[in-house]
């Protein structure tokens, strides 16, 4: 065992300074990472994927609202460069209550288990949470963040901390993924709209996905039995990992709660970067299908959490 790991570093230094193909630093690397705090991470090659315009979508979703796929012409091609490592999971409340001394179900009123997703999690928590996972394991932080400094970027008027958060590029430290990452992960190679394929059929959808059908809601119907309508007040998180995983073992990528990725807003008119904004994916316990797209991203302030929001945390690979 010590001998193939020392295998292993030997082929990644040869490989990141060029020596031998970027091929074997791809098949040294370890698959899975894993910490003994329960936390472990799947290893994502590098890849690309075809992406729709959103503002397309839902144009057509509303033309035709029995139709859940559309084909769209505008799509464009994105592409993640480098390897790198994402959580299996997303981080749970007895991971995000050790190292940030808050039970977030508990003041939320939520009751939950050891296995229940992290809940209530604005972006500054989620990535002050993810440097102190880097303390934790002794890794450089990925996020310099100072408190005492007000962000210009910041726009969103309702912030008021407008904390000015840079990034560490070289550092070996936890992060958020960005939103390219997260697809990537998200899809395991398909080309379909679901990682599961084009259906949303609520059985299909509740296999997958702990989403708004599924999650604790009570329907009502008038006396000739027709549905009148929901009542989402009982819905609430699963544990993670309750539905079936995508191809590549990553669970809860649709569903349970959104995820903070750690990309800006940035107007596609003036190329303007509002760092007060920021996104989530794959939806949540309270959302219904058109939420759990591959596709479908979520801006948030910065500075808002929500019942249905948590994280799922990266690592680079060397």
């Amino acid at each position: 065992m010590k001998t193939k790991h020392s295998l292993r570093i030997f082929l990644i230094a040869l490989a990141v300074v060029g020596l031998i193909p970027q091929f074997f630093l791809h098949a040294a690397l370890e698959k899975i990472r894993r910490f003994d705090n329960g936390i472990e991470l799947v290893l994502i090659e590098p890849g690309q994927f075809e992406t729709p315009d959103i503002k397309d979508y839902y144009a057509l979703s509303k033309q035709d609202k029995e139709k859940f796929w559309h084909p769209v012409k505008n799509r464009r091609l994105v592409r993640v460069e480098k390897a790198f490592y994402l959580a299996r999971y997303e981080v749970t409340n007895r991971q995000f209550t050790e190292l940030m001394h808050v039970d977030k179900c508990k003041e939320l009123g939520f009751s939950c288990g050891e296995r229940h997703p992290a809940i209530g999690v604005n972006w500054y928590e989620a990535v002050q949470f993810a440097n102190k996972l880097s303390e934790k394991y002794s890794l450089t932080n990925y996020y310099m963040i100072r408190e005492d400094i007000k962000d210009n970027e910041n726009r969103f008027p309702f912030d008021n901390r407008k904390w000015r958060v840079t990034i560490n590029p070289s550092a070996t430290g936890f992060r958020l993924p960005t939103e390219a990452q997260w697809e990537l992960a998200y899809r395991a190679g398909t080309k379909t709209v679901f990682y599961w394929g084009d259906s949303a059929a609520k059985d299909t959808v509740h296999a997958y996905a702990n989403s708004f059908f599924n999650s604790g809601y009570t329907e009502f119907r008038d006396l000739s039995g027709k549905k009148t309508f929901w009542y989402a007040k009982l819905h609430k998180p699963a544990a993670v990992g309750s539905r079936r995983p995508n191809a590549w073992g990553l669970f809860d990528m649709a569903g349970n709660v959104a995820e903070w990725c750690d990309d800006a807003f940035v107007d596609a008119s003036t190329q303007a970067k509002n760092t007060g904004v920021r996104f989530l994916r794959g939806g949540s316990f309270k959302d219904a299908w058109p939420s759990l797209l591959a596709f479908t991203h979520e801006a948030q302030g910065a500075i808002h959490s929500d019942v249905a929001f948590g994280l799922r945390v990266a690592l680079p690979a060397p």
